[in-house]
């Protein structure tokens, strides 16, 4: 994540608990993510979705065309981001 509110690292105690991270093991949950428009200011930069993919394939990525980084607070994308959340939640608790 490239692009940020810097004041939100503020409320992270320790931030080199992210230096262990090892991006290149799956995730091992049911992941999807959702993602801005390349052109309006996405948290995910153009690009890396193929690095997500190639570690989690299983991971699904859904983009917002015409959306800002604030996809549920982008009147155009709500209604939509609500019933993707809903789906993924309900199909994720689902026994």
């Amino acid at each position: 994540m490239q692009r940020h509110a810097p004041a939100t690292w503020a409320l992270v105690p320790d931030l080199t608990v992210f230096e262990t991270l090892d991006t290149s093991r799956p995730l091992r949950v049911p992941t999807q993510v959702l993602q801005a428009d390349n052109a309006l200011g996405p948290a995910l930069m153009a690009g890396h979705e193929q690095r997500l993919m190639a570690t989690t394939p299983t991971a699904q990525m859904v983009l917002y065309e015409g959306a800002t980084h604030r996809i549920h607070a982008t009147r155009a994308t709500e209604a939509r981001f609500l019933s993707d959340v809903d789906t993924f939640v309900t199909r994720c608790t689902r026994p």
